[in-house]
């Protein structure tokens, strides 16, 4: 009897942790450090991260019928400006520093560049009040790409929406399809602000 209870309660333990979308300590880390929220898009499972050699993502979705997944990379910015403000207190003649608040645009061209066959040559801009409404953030863009091989696999199409919020955190929102069309209407659908800051 104590057997078949015992059975019983580690099948009841492994549904229930199917049934949860825990994210990995490392993502959960990276969200409260940045000050950020995050709920899984309707219909999307959570799937294993794939190691590549391109760029590192903390977590990832899967649609449940469609060929569509988003990849979620969170940065908070607490190191990188802790040791700013160090070093403009200490700040010798002659010293020059670049504020992290400042590098938003940079990591998002490298981003594009690592992941993308063929870097685009611009992206789009959200305006101020649906950045706001949306994300809760400073700033905001999108891009379409095609992917390169190893980040993508079997994936050719790629939206990628970048987020900065000054003092709290960078983060970027990476929608891959096989099918264009596709990919637009899964994104929109679920409002592009699955990651957000508080």
């Amino acid at each position: 009897m104590k057997k078949i209870t015992l059975i019983l309660i580690c099948i009841f333990t492994i549904f229930k942790a199917e049934g949860q979308d825990t994210f990995s300590r490392a993502f959960n880390d990276r969200l409260m450090k940045a000050n950020m929220l995050f709920n899984r898009p309707d219909s999307f499972v959570a799937i294993p991260v794939i190691s590549n050699k391109q760029v590192l993502y903390e977590y990832a979705v899967k649609h449940v019928n469609k060929n569509v997944e988003v990849r979620y990379i969170v940065n908070p910015l607490d190191t990188q400006l802790k040791s700013y403000n160090e070093l403009v207190k200490n700040k010798k003649p002659g010293d020059v520093f670049i504020d992290p608040n400042t590098s938003y645009l940079a990591y998002f061209y490298s981003l594009l560049k690592n992941i993308s066959s063929s870097p685009p040559a611009n992206f789009t801009t959200i305006n101020e009040e649906q950045t706001k409404n949306n994300f809760q953030a400073d700033w905001a863009a999108f891009t379409f790409i095609n992917l390169n091989k190893e980040f993508g696999q079997n994936y050719k199409y790629c939206l990628v929406v970048a987020l900065h919020k000054n003092n709290f955190g960078d983060a970027y929102c990476i929608y891959l399809s096989d099918e264009r069309n596709g990919l637009i209407h899964s994104a929109y659908a679920n409002n592009l602000s699955s990651l957000k800051f508080k």
